[in-house]
């Protein structure tokens, strides 16, 4: 990497003085001098221009995708998809995600406005989790751009006898297959590299999407149950 900023800023610096790389030179054009010899000057400068501005799209992204991959800790990728522990600074997309139509929905109001309080859902949640039990709630991301997406991971719940897998996407990017992608990648990393043998999940009898994507990766029906304590009714599968 480290070679290839030298690379771009030593291109930078050599051109830096150029009429065709800096729209500066153009200023110097005498304003009583006729147009027409320039109009080729002007033509080739904006090619040039809209060139370096690519450049600089293409290197930010680059930049972004490193320093994503050297600070955060990754679990695992799909062809479209990465899943990434959180940290505290996803607190914006927690505030967002959690108070998304579907999230409020099927698993309930977390009552999560404040930066505040989704640093300390995060704190509770899944960081306490990575800590006890070396997985949790991980974040979902798209890989061409890191941009989260929503959430994914082994959960350990204290009423449940296995370890269950949830997940959950902003309504952007429901319908585009990345449920199953993400869920199955996931199903199949606690099996193969956490070696659970055993993994359930819970879902609302009305959340037909998850019933579907459930039975898609591959979990049974087993029974209806409830938590203690609660009189709503959900629904237990398990490989």
């Amino acid at each position: 990497m480290f070679k290839f900023l030298y690379c771009a800023a030593k291109f930078h610096i050599k051109n830096l003085h150029s009429p065709f790389y800096c729209p500066i030179a153009l200023l110097c054009v005498s304003k009583n001098a006729s147009a027409e010899p320039y109009s080729g000057l002007f033509r080739e400068q904006n090619r040039n221009l809209n060139k370096f501005l690519e450049a600089k799209s293409f290197f930010l992204n680059f930049l972004t995708l490193y320093f994503a991959l050297r600070f955060m800790t990754y679990i695992l990728e799909t062809d479209r998809l990465t899943l990434r522990e959180f940290s505290l600074e996803d607190a914006p997309f927690i505030i967002e995600l959690v108070n998304s139509p579907g999230w409020l929905q099927y698993i309930g109001d977390k009552n999560i406005q404040t930066q505040d309080q989704a640093r300390f859902y995060l704190t509770n949640g899944p960081l306490k989790s990575y800590e006890q039990h070396g997985y949790g709630p991980s974040l979902v991301a798209r890989k061409e751009d890191q941009k989260p997406i929503g959430l994914c991971g082994i959960i350990n719940r204290e009423n449940l006898d296995t370890p269950d897998i949830g997940f959950a996407l902003l309504p952007d990017f429901m319908g585009k297959g990345y449920g199953y992608e993400i869920a199955s990648a996931t199903l199949a990393y606690a099996q193969n590299q956490l070696k659970l043998t055993k993994i359930s999940a819970i879902t609302m009898p009305y959340n037909k999407n998850s019933i579907q994507l459930l039975e898609k990766i591959g979990l049974v029906f087993r029974k209806t149950f409830s938590f203690p304590g609660n009189k709503e009714k959900l629904l237990l599968y398990s490989n």
